[in-house]
């Protein structure tokens, strides 16, 4: 993952809909996108920025409704 600071626009508009409790499948018909995408966008960067902030890099997230959880017990 790439050295940056926050999150991207189109990122929060997903931790937004995840935490509004959303299903990536969704939140991509309310972005106007495939579920397919939704679902590896979600892989690739919110989902790995999730773990390091939780300081569990390898562990799988599992599920997108683990997200609320994991950033609860990280603070």
């Amino acid at each position: 993952m790439r050295s940056r600071r926050g999150l991207t626009e189109t990122e929060k508009l997903y931790l937004r809909g995840l935490l509004s409790g959303c299903s990536p499948a969704e939140i991509a018909r309310q972005l106007f996108q495939s579920s397919k995408s939704a679902e590896f966008y979600l892989c690739k960067t919110l989902y790995q920025y999730v773990k390091k902030l939780a300081d569990v890099p390898n562990e799988p997230v599992g599920n997108w409704r683990n997200i609320c959880d994991r950033l609860q017990k990280a603070g």
